[in-house]
């Protein structure tokens, strides 16, 4: 269970410092918590530190939605996407640039506008409040 949750980790991040050494109780806690902040860090998934550690079945089903993500990764590399974007003109990317930066603008302008709003629907309810005594 170390040898896969170690090449797990690795998968993510391969520069990642995890502890080779698992000899004792307390080297093994150690490398399963160097695990688990990794796999925080990196992947955004919360693994059971105490179920890592148990290595049974817990273990596996703390392992699979990471396991899962990377699946997906190289599901998604094979079905080809680099190459889709060879055959695209660059006017089409181009195109597509500016659209997502138009959308970037207008949701940059929508979340100013946002305290404002926040602050007028705060003040229409106290006025509410004391129309109704």
């Amino acid at each position: 269970m170390a040898e896969l949750l170690e090449w797990t980790v690795r998968k993510f991040d391969p520069n990642s410092r995890i502890p080779k050494a698992i000899d004792t109780e307390t080297d093994r806690v150690i490398f399963v918590k160097s695990c688990v902040v990794a796999l925080i860090q990196k992947a955004h998934v919360w693994p059971n530190p105490k179920n890592l550690y148990q290595s049974d079945g817990h273990a596996v089903r703390e392992l699979l939605p990471v396991l899962r993500m990377l699946y997906q990764s190289v599901k998604t590399k094979t079905v080809g996407s680099e190459s889709d974007v060879e055959g695209i003109p660059i006017s089409t990317l181009r195109s597509r640039v500016t659209t997502m930066r138009q959308e970037m603008r207008r949701s940059t302008q929508m979340a100013s506008q946002l305290p404002n709003l926040g602050a007028n629907i705060y003040q229409h309810l106290a006025k509410e409040i004391l129309a109704k005594v």
